[in-house]
């Protein structure tokens, strides 16, 4: 497990095989599986878990009315990982500190990542002289910018978590924690995220409004005020993303739609409105998890969208693709399994895990997040560790009172 979390930001392609080498190993092992663990779970936990099974099992079933099986079966096997890998990871035992080293392998990744990165793009510049090779996908070797950006998201989210609870409790590597997090700003900015930038500056309101809920919230509210110093000063420092987000608040409010443009605001506008009139075609059932891709593809080819037609454009938005594909039924589904992990997290309070969850939320507005391996093993992977983490540290009553209840019921 370990080694999934720390390989998943730094060599996303070789996370299936150590997936699989965990799957086996943990088979083997059943000896010492707990499956009284699911009759302890509360009901929110419960709901999640079985929300994601039915969401899983309602895309097999989508087979029975799909007309290009082979790709209906293609996509079922790829989502196994939403049914296999939470029920191994919730039977086998797992303790508080396993479920530190997993996320501290992820951080370490995930610096480690954003090193490499650098150095090939000082590579890079020392070629060519130019500055937007640390910007965008130029700077990012291996991995999607919007997972890139959720990875890193993820990480400042945790590193806020560990620096908030090493302040209040006057621990050593607060320091280290701040400085990781305070370099991770200008980082998610030269990637250019749209997306990251909106979620993290939610998140960074949202911390505040969490320590305000603390008795101790005068010696902590600094750090996301600085937080949001830095994205400020960041921002208006590069020149990449404010050119990005002026083209989306151009395209979206100003432009016709552009039939042949393939960038990123503009695409979407042409996928999100070919998804919804291939969901409105059959707006119970959908029109199949193996027919989505033909659907599109058709819907483009009638609505002359050639640009998302010449790069077989998915509908970028997995609430639209699921209600493309899966109808009302399969759209109902996979709202269920984010909202409900959602508001348990809310409940116990704790923000890494409940920053986690408003990122799984908000990043399938405007992507495909669960038909991709990145998304789909990152969310699967970490959504029952951070469950379980919930219900063991209120369990050991290791999170401070002042911090807990922040939803009011």
């Amino acid at each position: 497990m370990v080694v999934i979390a720390f390989m998943m930001p730094l060599e996303p392609k070789l996370v299936t095989g150590f997936i699989i080498l965990f799957s086996l190993s943990t088979i083997i092992s059943f000896k010492s599986w707990d499956f009284g663990i699911f009759k302890s779970f509360p009901f929110l936990v419960k709901a999640t878990l079985i929300s994601w099974a039915a969401f899983f099992f309602f895309h097999l079933l989508s087979l029975t009315w799909t007309a290009h099986i082979d790709q209906g079966y293609l996509d079922v096997s790829r989502k196994l990982n939403m049914i296999f890998l939470p029920f191994l990871l919730i039977v086998l035992p797992i303790d508080e500190r396993t479920i530190f080293r997993i996320l501290k392998a992820f951080l370490i990744g995930v610096f480690l990542s954003v090193i490499l990165n650098l150095l090939n793009s000082i590579v890079q510049y020392q070629e060519i002289h130019k500055f937007y090779v640390f910007t965008g996908a130029f700077a990012i070797r291996n991995i999607h910018l919007g997972y890139y950006a959720v990875f890193l998201i993820f990480s400042m989210a945790l590193i806020a978590d560990f620096f908030l609870s090493s302040w209040l409790q006057g621990l050593k590597w607060k320091w280290v924690y701040l400085f990781l997090g305070i370099c991770s700003i200008p980082i998610l900015v030269l990637s250019g995220s749209k997306m990251g930038f909106f979620i993290l500056t939610g998140l960074i309101f949202f911390l505040i409004f969490f320590v305000l809920r603390g008795k101790d919230w005068k010696k902590v509210l600094l750090f996301p005020l600085l937080a949001i110093c830095i994205l400020g000063l960041a921002v208006t420092q590069t020149q990449h993303l404010k050119d990005r987000l002026r083209t989306m608040y151009e395209r979206t409010f100003y432009s016709p739609i552009l039939p042949e443009s393939t960038e990123s605001t503009m695409a979407r506008r042409m996928t999100w409105k070919s998804a919804i009139e291939v969901w409105s075609a059959s707006p119970v059932l959908g029109c199949g998890a193996g027919d989505i891709d033909a659907e599109m593809d058709a819907k483009y080819d009638e609505l002359g969208f050639n640009g998302p037609r010449e790069k077989g454009l998915n509908p970028h938005s997995q609430y639209l693709q699921s209600g493309a594909a899966l109808g009302l039924i399969g759209f109902l589904l996979l709202l269920a399994s984010v909202m409900f992990p959602l508001i348990h997290s809310l409940r116990k309070g704790q923000f890494s895990v409940i920053a986690f969850f408003i990122i799984l939320l908000l990043v399938n507005v405007t992507e495909s997040a669960l038909e991709r391996q990145a998304g789909l093993q990152f969310f699967t992977f970490f959504t029952p560790i951070l469950l379980i983490w919930t219900l063991i540290r209120e369990k050991n009553s290791e999170v401070k009172k002042d911090l807990l209840n922040l939803w009011p019921f």
